[in-house]
């Protein structure tokens, strides 16, 4: 339970219906929609930014079939102690049974490109 906040005023409040208001309107602004001012506006930003492309070449890198070596070469590159994902097994966990899972994983992957 949260017991005070400073309030968009910068005063602290503690009441629980300031609290709730002071959350509300904090979550109001951060996602209030802002309007495009003129239609060309977008075109005018991106036009400054530097856009690069890929070349045929990083295409068919990108698009080749997954490697197991790939994966185990990303495996040694990450601390040990540290969970890829939500599931809390830790890179030292992938690592030690790496031969049992590197197939799996190979599989995961290859359906995950081709079905999202």
């Amino acid at each position: 339970m949260i017991l005070e906040v400073l309030n968009k005023q910068g005063d602290t409040v503690q009441d629980t219906v300031a609290v709730l208001e002071s959350f509300r309107q904090y979550c109001n602004d951060l996602y209030k929609a802002q309007t495009i001012r003129d239609e060309g506006s977008m075109e005018d930003y991106l036009a400054h930014k530097a856009m690069k492309w890929l070349t045929n070449e990083h295409r068919e890198r990108l698009m080749a079939p997954l490697q197991p070596g790939k994966i185990c070469v990303a495996l040694q590159e990450m601390p040990s102690a540290k969970a890829p994902g939500t599931d809390g097994l830790t890179v030292a966990f992938y690592r030690a049974y790496q031969d049992l899972l590197i197939p799996q994983l190979v599989t995961l992957f290859e359906e995950v490109a081709e079905n999202g």
